[in-house]
């Protein structure tokens, strides 16, 4: 398995799976920030708009932008599938 720690490494991520096994067959997707869930923890009334700018940045934008990518090769392959899940943390 390949780790990718940021979504815009992804795409690099994928290429290297593709280059060593000759296809992407899965894709296992769990966004969150620890950081933020261990050191920031607020409630959503307390949430500044700079905090909410990352947490939609790596949770939606950050998911989009590994599904594209990762679809973009099943698609070529005709084949794959993609679990697409979310912490508890995002619940609000």
């Amino acid at each position: 398995m390949l780790r990718c720690p940021l979504a815009h490494y992804c795409f690099a991520v994928d290429m290297q799976t593709v280059d060593r096994y000759g296809r992407l067959d899965g894709l296992f997707h769990n966004a969150m920030s620890a950081a933020y869930v261990n050191n920031n923890d607020t409630i959503l009334t307390d949430l500044s708009d700079e905090v909410w700018d990352r947490i939609v940045g790596l949770t939606l934008t950050g998911t989009f932008n590994v599904m594209r990518a990762v679809g973009r090769e099943m698609l070529k392959q005709n084949s794959g599938s993609m679990v697409i899940t979310a912490s508890v943390d995002a619940l609000i």
